[in-house]
This record gives structure tokens, C-alpha cells and sequence, in this order.
């Protein structure tokens, strides 16, 4: 621990890299199907708004949810 932390993070990041590819090659591949479900095509057109419970909606008030709260506390 009396490294600096530049190269303590070095360490950091070699190893979990490392460990992110040592998974990645033992791990059996993934249905092309099931890719396709979970993986951003952006070549497709933005789905329509779908109302109140639509994502992009709730994600603007919860930001200005946030907004209000941490002008409320400055």
C-alpha cells in the first residue's frame, strides 16, 4: 500500500481486465436470438411515446425531481 495511486490503479485495471477476458473465454456464447433482444439496433427508428409510463418521461421527472431537491438543499 505505499505505492502511489497512479500505479495502484494501473494494478487495478490489468487485473480486472484480466479477469474480464478469462471469463469472457470460458463463458459459452450467447444465441444470436437472444442477442438481438438485449442489443441496441441503431439503425431502427425511436419506439413512440407510450404515455405516462413511458421511460423517457419518468427519466425527465425524476431529473427534475433531483433538480428542485439539490437547489432546495444549496
Amino acid at each position: 500500500m505505499t505505492l502511489n495511486f497512479g500505479f495502484r490503479g494501473l494494478w487495478a485495471i490489468l487485473i480486472t481486465t484480466g479477469v474480464l477476458f478469462a471469463v469472457s473465454a470460458v463463458t459459452p456464447k450467447t444465441d444470436p436470438a437472444k442477442l438481438e433482444k438485449t442489443t441496441i439496433n441503431y439503425a431502427k427508428r425511436f419506439e413512440k411515446f407510450s404515455g405516462i409510463t413511458d421511460w423517457r418521461l419518468l427519466w425527465i421527472i425524476l431529473t427534475f425531481i433531483t433538480i428542485l431537491i439539490y437547489t432546495w438543499l444549496s
